[in-house]
């Protein structure tokens, strides 16, 4: 029983880590996206894998210049704060902002930034210009603060979806930081293609070896109750 059960925790820890890659191939297009990662360690009180999830790997994506005038990167460290619809706050280094059908500007996905800034009736994206210290402005007059906050361990942040993370216990509280911001290109996700597509092959054909160790043990088991009998 105990290798059986062995080789089932090999299973789940590969189908885990598959489902983990697989989300990131999927979201490698996702403007602030950042990959995820697992650990894994050997069970204490018996024989087998436990895989736990280890946040996220925080390192910049690339950055790309933008056609959209909103557009707007972090060079270093921090985070845009904007307000789920939930009502929490959360954190993203996604800059791919628009207008929303009140002149205000929001994420992609319709999130509204925190402290919130509205242009001027009839200004338009075009009139926008963004300062490095995140200063917004139409026509030379300030309209609003773009402001980054960052938390003391990363790791702890909770994914809400869409490159979103709210802070947690783990992670402590958001504080304000001062880094640069470059209007005109955006953040890109920090997945490497090539190298996910190269891990999720190497999970798939364990998870095909460790399937083969679980039916392995299940016909020892049988031959072992036949002994019985």
């Amino acid at each position: 029983m105990d290798g059986l059960h062995a080789a089932a925790s090999g299973l789940f820890a590969q189908q885990t880590r598959m489902d983990s890659i697989a989300n990131d191939i999927a979201n490698v297009s996702t403007a602030g996206y950042k990959k995820g990662r697992l650990a894994f360690s050997d069970l204490v009180d018996r024989s087998g894998t436990m895989v736990a999830d280890a946040g996220r790997s925080f390192q910049p994506g690339p950055q790309l210049t933008s056609d959209n005038p909103l557009s707007v990167a972090i060079e270093g460290p921090g985070f845009f704060q904007v307000r789920l619809g939930d009502g929490r706050v959360a954190l993203t280094r996604a800059g791919d902002f628009r207008l929303d059908g009140n002149g205000e500007i929001v994420l992609n996905g319709g999130e509204r930034l925190v402290p919130p800034i509205k242009l001027p009736k009839g200004a338009s994206a075009s009139d926008v210009a963004i300062s490095s210290g995140g200063v917004v402005s139409v026509d030379g007059k300030k309209i609003g603060q773009l402001e980054l906050v960052d938390v003391p361990a990363r790791g702890g942040l909770q994914a809400v979806g869409g490159g979103r993370y709210v802070a947690t216990a783990a992670s402590g509280a958001a504080v304000k930081v001062d880094s640069p911001m470059h209007q005109g290109l955006l953040e890109s996700s920090n997945v490497d293609l090539g190298e996910s597509m190269v891990d999720l092959i190497e999970a798939q054909r364990s998870f095909s070896l460790v399937s083969k160790v679980v039916k392995m043990q299940d016909e020892l088991l049988d031959i072992t109750n036949g002994i019985r009998r």
